[in-house]
């Protein structure tokens, strides 16, 4: 099995995994993958692969994937105050988020990021390149011609599938509900590549607790470091309830005023319909032809006898 024909794999079923067959926790070498050289390049491996999608004659979407072998998550130690609370039994390096195989990409913004002066690495000089048509679902090498193409069409996840719970590999984040190891990562065709503008048409659901912690830590690194992490999380709490209390004023004090606005409006409408439709009745007996054999005076008939008169 090789990358000129992983797609036959897709007969099997959807939820095939490319499966390590050594145990990753005992970081095999292949786990650590190629290490670049001075000049920042690549010898024995292909880390890239470019995928160009033309919307139109002026604008081609350009997506920049990198394949590692192992996706390290967060170290949940480094967690800020007071979130850490949570996790009394972490231990320095203790990572969560992990999975086999990663294709990395920049898949819901625009990136802003900022690189310290470590090893230099370019992976695009050694890139694949392809264009993909989204009206028939083809993938074609631009360079080299010769890059294979099979395995853009595998439908089934790159690395192992998510531990179950009773794996001793496995472990789970309290509250939050954070793997120790995911499953691997589905492949480039699966990353919405047909899109209207940067980001995916359609994004991943949300949490009330995800946006929360993503606050949080937005609003550490600028404000909050320093202050005693009770404080903020007490303070934050109490504005949240300031505001749903003021929301809840707000709008009780509104529903009277639309209710009597939205009457007065229907009482209007009911009392100008009642008014025209009196106008109308009005005209209409106006223009109305009167019977002139109504004020005829049988007196002045000629043709009718004298002793009807």
């Amino acid at each position: 099995m090789d990358l000129d024909n992983l797609s036959s794999l897709n007969r099997l079923s959807k939820d095939t995994f490319l499966t390590a067959i050594e145990n990753v926790t005992s970081m095999p070498d292949w786990l650590l993958g190629e290490t670049p050289d001075a000049k920042g390049a690549l010898h024995n491996s292909t880390a890239c692969a470019v995928v160009l999608v033309e919307k139109d004659s002026s604008v081609t979407d350009a997506f920049y994937f990198y394949f590692y072998s192992f996706d390290e998550g967060a170290d949940i130690t480094q967690v800020v105050p007071p979130l850490n609370k949570i996790l009394p039994d972490a231990k320095p390096g203790d990572h969560f988020g992990n999975h086999v195989g990663d294709w990395s990409h920049v898949h819901d913004s625009a990136l802003i990021d900022v690189a310290d002066k470590g090893r230099i690495w370019d992976p695009v000089s050694p890139a694949w390149f392809y264009s993909y048509d989204p009206t028939t679902d083809l993938f074609v090498a631009l360079e080299p011609e010769s890059a294979p193409t099979d395995w853009l069409y595998f439908n089934g996840g790159w690395g192992d599938k998510q531990y179950p719970d009773d794996d001793p590999r496995q472990s789970t984040v309290p509250y939050f509900g954070l793997k120790k190891y995911n499953s691997g990562p589905t492949g480039p065709k699966f990353k919405h590549l047909v899109r209207k503008g940067i980001e995916p048409d359609q994004k991943p659901k949300g949490s009330l607790l995800k946006s929360a912690v993503e606050f949080y830590m937005s609003m550490y690194g600028c404000c909050l470091r320093g202050i005693n992490p009770w404080v903020v999380v007490i303070s934050l709490v109490l504005i949240l309830a300031l505001v749903i209390g003021l929301l809840v004023f707000t709008v009780k004090r509104l529903i009277p005023v639309v209710k009597r606005r939205l009457v007065n409006q229907r009482a209007e409408k009911d009392s100008e319909g009642l008014f025209s439709r009196l106008k109308d009745w009005i005209s209409r007996k106006k223009r109305q032809p009167k019977d002139q054999s109504e004020f005829s005076l049988r007196l002045l008939d000629p043709e009718r006898p004298d002793d009807e008169v």
